[in-house]
């Protein structure tokens, strides 16, 4: 539901690049290396309500992802409906410019597919997308 997401947000957010740095930090020497955590959110918009379309939910958001900047590498939002661009034109406003450079709208599965290649090795995305 809507009021869950926020905190699901934090959560992935906070928690979500832990594991995998720690993993790869055991395979580097700490005192030559540094271990960053980027993340590629990819956000499926099929069967959305379009209360989820709430500018109010869409700028706390933002301010939460502001809370972790450098760490988003890439967002794709698929399957975005038209009526979206309308409720984008207002939630940019809150966003640095770096950060807008790292959203992706696609309206067809196929077309993100292509962008996403650009990121992530074929064998890597989930079966609903590779």
């Amino acid at each position: 539901s809507l009021p869950e997401l926020i905190p699901f947000l934090w959560f992935v957010l906070h928690n979500g690049g832990k594991e995998s740095m720690l993993q790869e930090a055991k395979t580097r020497d700490p005192k030559t290396t540094t271990v960053l955590s980027e993340r590629i959110i990819v956000l499926d918009m099929k069967n959305i309500s379009s209360s989820f379309l709430n500018t109010d939910f869409l700028k706390e958001a933002a301010k939460i992802t502001a809370c972790f900047p450098e760490t988003m590498n890439r967002t794709y939002m698929l399957n975005v409906p038209t009526a979206f661009t309308f409720v984008w034109a207002v939630v940019k406003l809150f966003l640095e410019p770096r950060t807008i450079q790292k959203i992706g709208f696609f309206s067809w599965e196929s077309k993100a597919k292509q962008d996403l290649l650009n990121f992530v090795d074929s064998g890597e995305l989930l079966s609903d997308y590779g």
